[in-house]
């Protein structure tokens, strides 16, 4: 479900967007382990 609202917020549903969209949760998760 996150991952479609992040496709639908940075234009669409490609294979670019799906590997933008682990990195930036890969980073959130990253800051979470750190606080």
């Amino acid at each position: 479900r996150r991952a479609l609202l992040w496709a639908s917020w940075h234009n669409g549903l490609s294979g670019r967007t799906a590997r933008q969209f682990i990195d930036n949760l890969s980073g959130e998760m990253h800051m979470q382990e750190r606080t």
